[in-house]
């Protein structure tokens, strides 16, 4: 690639926004190995007590908080800046290992759920708001993608020190590694605190500061319907994607235990992680020629094509870590492109970035509702390989609706006479 090519991938490292996406991203890197970590113990701590399918009802219960908790933000809580909201995010991240360690009761653990569902939520609406109020809009896709490769670099790591300090059962040395980098993470937030908030606001793309039109729940309820019939199959994808990194996460530490990898035990879902660092730089270059929704629609038919091989005995054990990388080579390009597709929605429609930030949410949950819940039930009636096939499956079917049914460009058209109900 030539040079002039790369340098469009990323901000520029010498400006204000690009300056502050690296700090951002460092924060990232530091808690998304925090959640990665908690995320890798959460099914190992719950399979001690439970069956893989209570174990997936269970974590599903996380994104049934998250989703209500997406209401509530839609109708109660009008400025969503992100300096807020991820220092909320933090408080509610030091409680969830503490619950994992006091731990033993069905009770313990379901409140563990509603806290990690909360502090998720904030993460989503936080990086969304961070984005608009840093980027320009032809900044969207490369933004996402960096953030996407710190978030892979993190991936990379955790899967390691999982599969190090998490044998066959949950030590004390685990869960201090947790706090290590919930500490650090937190520090560099307080870092990035310190940058100028009136340079920020300047480069708020679309975002104009505005009076936000009051809301009650007869407009939340007509806006929710707009913006939902006119983005469907883009809410969906978002809902399968999400599926995707449950079901992964959810029986990728089991998948490992049965497979006695030994000290290797973090090689399935690291096989899962590495493509979103080597591949987040080229997703703007790719979103530019294809489009934004195209391009995620195809990459994850190609991808769920792959997941098909998990049904044959040939894939278990190592062919089958071959078989993930190969396929989140593809699922790795979806995740930054569908994000920067609503990053061009709420920056087309200023006036419902709560509702939209939020109907978002709402099917993120969904998918970490569903993703769980099917792996735990599909891993117990048929096995944990077989179990990602059948994701394949949905995954071929969903992506060939969408690519027919999907109009290239949608307008949802948002107007102050949308607010006057």
């Amino acid at each position: 690639m030539k040079k002039a090519n790369f340098q469009r991938l990323l901000p520029l490292v010498k400006n204000f926004r690009g300056k502050k996406l690296y700090v951002f991203g460092i924060m990232i890197l530091f808690w998304t190995i925090f959640d990665s970590l908690v995320t890798y113990v959460v099914p190992i701590a719950l399979t001690s007590h439970f069956s893989k399918t209570a174990t997936g009802f269970i974590i599903g219960l996380s994104s049934v908080f998250g989703a209500l908790f997406d209401i509530f933000i839609s109708l109660y809580v009008k400025d969503t800046n992100y300096r807020r909201l991820l220092f909320w995010m933090f408080i509610a991240c030091f409680a969830v290992p503490l619950l994992l360690i006091v731990g033993g009761s069905a009770l313990i653990y379901i409140l563990a759920m509603f806290v990690w569902g909360v502090y998720y939520d904030l993460y989503n609406f936080g990086t969304f708001d961070f984005v608009a109020r840093t980027a320009q809009k032809d900044e969207y896709s490369s933004s996402f993608g960096l953030i996407e490769v710190f978030k892979g670099f993190s991936n990379i790591i955790a899967p390691l020190i999982a599969g190090f300090l998490v044998f066959d059962v949950l030590t004390t040395k685990m869960f201090s590694a947790i706090y290590v980098f919930l500490v650090v993470g937190f520090l560099v937030f307080l870092a990035l605190l310190r940058f100028n908030k009136k340079k920020e606001i300047e480069h708020k793309s679309g975002f104009v500061e505005k009076v936000s039109p009051a809301r009650n729940f007869l407009v939340e309820r007509h806006l929710w319907k707009k913006i939902g019939l006119k983005i469907w199959s883009v809410l969906l994808m978002t809902t399968f994607l999400n599926m995707i990194l449950s079901f992964f996460w959810t029986l990728g530490p089991l998948y490992s235990e049965v497979s006695n990898f030994g000290n290797f035990n973090g090689a399935f879902l690291l096989a899962f992680v590495v493509p979103s660092l080597l591949l987040g730089w080229f997703v703007a270059p790719l979103n530019r020629v294809i489009g934004k929704k195209l391009t995620a629609f195809w990459a994850t038919l190609f991808g769920s094509a792959l997941l098909l091989l998990l049904f044959f005995d040939f894939s278990h054990g190592w062919p089958g870590v071959l078989i993930v990388f190969a396929a989140s080579c593809f699922f790795a390009v979806s995740f930054p492109s569908i994000a920067a597709a609503y990053e061009d929605y709420i920056y087309e429609n200023s006036l419902a970035q709560p509702e939209i930030q939020s109907i978002q949410d709402f099917f993120t949950n969904l998918g970490f509702i569903l993703g769980p819940i099917s792996a735990g039930i599909l891993a117990d009636l048929s096995g944990i390989s077989s179990a990602f096939g059948f994701l394949g499956v949905l995954g071929l079917i969903l992506m060939t609706l969408f690519l027919v049914l999907t109009a290239r460009h949608i307008r949802i058209g948002i107007r102050q006479k949308d607010f006057e109900l």
